[in-house]
C-alpha cells in the first residue's frame, strides 16, 4: 500500500514538472554562451539518442539537435540549452542568472562525463574480436550522468 501511494505521488510530480518543463522549453528568451571544449572520443550524436530514448522523460527536452534543461543553481532557477559546434559544446542560458557559471559548466561536465578519458577503454575493447564492433557501433558515447537524486527517481 504504502509503495503504491509513493509511485503515485512520483508521478504526479513527474507530471507537473513534465508539464512546467514543457512551458519552459517553448519560451523564447534573450541568451548567454558558454563554450566548453569537446574531449576527444565524444559524440554528442550518441549522448543525445541516450537522452531521447524515452518519450516520458521529464527532466530534459531534446529538440532539433540541441537539449534543454532547468535546473535550480544556488537560489536561482536557471534554464539552459547544450548543442554542438564544431569542436565545442555550446552551452546557452536561455532564462535566469545563475549565482555562479562555472557551476553550470560543472553540471554539464558531469552530465556529458566529460572529464573521463576514454582512450584507455577503446583500446582495451580493440584488442577483443567480439566487443571491438562496440567500439565502433557507438563511438564517443559517454555514460550520461545523473547528479540529482530526484532525476533518478524520475
Amino acid at each position: 500500500m504504502e509503495m503504491t501511494r509513493l509511485i503515485t505521488v512520483i508521478d504526479v510530480i513527474r507530471v507537473i514538472f513534465g508539464k512546467l518543463i514543457q512551458y519552459i522549453c517553448s519560451t523564447e528568451v534573450k541568451e548567454k554562451k558558454i563554450i566548453i571544449k569537446k574531449p576527444a572520443l565524444f559524440s554528442f550524436e550518441e549522448c543525445l539518442w541516450f537522452l531521447d530514448r524515452n518519450l516520458d522523460d521529464c527532466m530534459h527536452c531534446v529538440e532539433d539537435d540541441k537539449v534543454r534543461k532547468a535546473l535550480r543553481i544556488g537560489k536561482k532557477n536557471v534554464l539552459f540549452e547544450v548543442s554542438e559546434e564544431n569542436e565545442n559544446l555550446t552551452i546557452k542560458i536561455l532564462k535566469g542568472t545563475p549565482d555562479s557559471v562555472h557551476a553550470i559548466i560543472e553540471y554539464v561536465n558531469e552530465w556529458f562525463d566529460l572529464d573521463r578519458d576514454l582512450r584507455p577503454f577503446y583500446r582495451l575493447l580493440s584488442r577483443d574480436r567480439e566487443l571491438s564492433i562496440l567500439g565502433k557501433d557507438y563511438r564517443g558515447m559517454r555514460i550520461m550522468g545523473i547528479p540529482d537524486f530526484f532525476e533518478v527517481l524520475c
